[in-house]
């Protein structure tokens, strides 16, 4: 007697991934130990909370005022800054701290002067090569749209560069007749800011960040006088002068993965940290979390799903998660910040 056995049909993993990825996903994160212990464990074998290691390089390049090389991962970004001179037109109006324009003030608005005069510029490219996906030509919707929110923490949210130190003014100008007048500005020091990511497995936007703030704190601009007889910017190229940033600001992003539909763990949730490039383009809800220290919020952005929804294959992320990614987000922020000032290992 012949009995027909049916021929099992199976997968190779990266096989696995490609046909379903959502159901490859669940099976890692699902995943229970030989002790009988739920332990989620993402395909990269990371935990759900687990971030990937950084180091950071800096003065890597040569002919910029300050540079870094950040890497977290299969993800690598190159940052270089290079000043540049603004010089003001003669009867330029200046902008006050009470936003009305007058000859007669004492002081600049902060985010009134970098919003006025493009004295921070970044901008992002993507290296050819550096993903599978990832195609030469003109700047793609998605680097565009990273500048865009780059700009928008260095000018309007988190501004770590003090506009004062970016100011160049008259000599000659100080105390008269035994009062004491302000030095009048006669130019600016712009900062171009461009960043390149050289491979991409994720989470592009916090090595780009972390790529930025090293590099801003790694610049030192030569000292530059404004000279009333030749009526032009004088640099000292042997004497530089650091941005003189005190505090730094980091990102955290994290993506929220739930069960798809028809699965026994519909239900569930689950908060990835530091998603690589498989995990984003299976999660739709993504969370960016800015901190200026610790305990400092920022700026908190959350993108697709649902907040508080409720239904199969819906994303639940509420304030519950909303809290969870904040603390981790804060412990993020200390090994960043220990990094970058040369306390934590990774700092080359």
């Amino acid at each position: 007697m012949t009995t027909n056995v049916t021929p099992s049909l199976s997968f190779p993993p990266a096989t696995y991934q490609k046909v379903d990825p959502n159901s490859y996903l669940l099976r890692h994160l699902s995943s229970t130990s030989t002790s009988g212990i739920h332990f989620p464990t993402r395909p990269s074998g990371r935990s759900a909370h687990e971030f990937r290691p950084p180091t950071i390089h800096t003065s890597s390049l040569s002919h910029a005022h300050g540079s870094a090389v950040v890497r977290t991962g299969d993800t690598a970004v190159v940052c270089g800054v290079r000043g540049e001179i603004l010089t003001l037109r003669g009867g330029e109006k200046k902008v006050l701290r009470s936003g009305a324009d007058s000859e007669n003030g004492n002081g600049f608005d902060r985010s009134g002067a970098l919003k006025n005069y493009p004295l921070i510029v970044p901008n992002l490219e993507l290296n050819t090569g550096c993903a599978v996906a990832y195609h030469p030509g003109p700047p793609s919707d998605w680097a565009q749209a990273m500048t865009q929110r780059i700009r928008s923490l260095l000018v309007e949210v988190v501004c770590p560069v003090d506009v004062d130190v970016l100011k160049i003014v008259e000599d000659g100008l100080g105390e008269r007749e035994g009062l004491e007048y302000e030095k009048e500005v006669k130019a600016y020091w712009v900062l171009y800011v461009d960043t390149v990511m050289i491979s991409l497995d994720g989470n592009a936007f916090d090595a780009a960040w972390a790529a930025i703030m090293a590099a801003l704190n790694d610049t030192k601009l030569p000292v530059a006088r404004w000279d009333p007889d030749l009526e032009r910017v004088i640099c000292d190229p042997t004497q530089t002068r650091s941005l003189g940033i005190s505090r730094f600001a980091f990102t955290s992003s994290f993506v929220i993965f739930t069960a798809p539909p028809g699965e026994e763990a519909e239900a569930d949730t689950w908060i990835l940290a530091d998603p690589d490039d498989f995990e984003e383009g299976v999660c739709e809800e993504k969370i960016l979390v800015v901190m200026k220290d610790e305990r400092t919020i920022a700026k908190l952005e959350k993108g697709g799903g649902q907040v508080g929804g409720s239904g199969v294959g819906m994303a639940l992320a509420g304030v519950k998660h909303l809290k969870i990614c904040t603390k981790m987000a804060g412990e993020r922020w200390k090994i960043w910040n220990d990094l970058i000032r040369g306390k934590g290992k990774g700092r080359e």
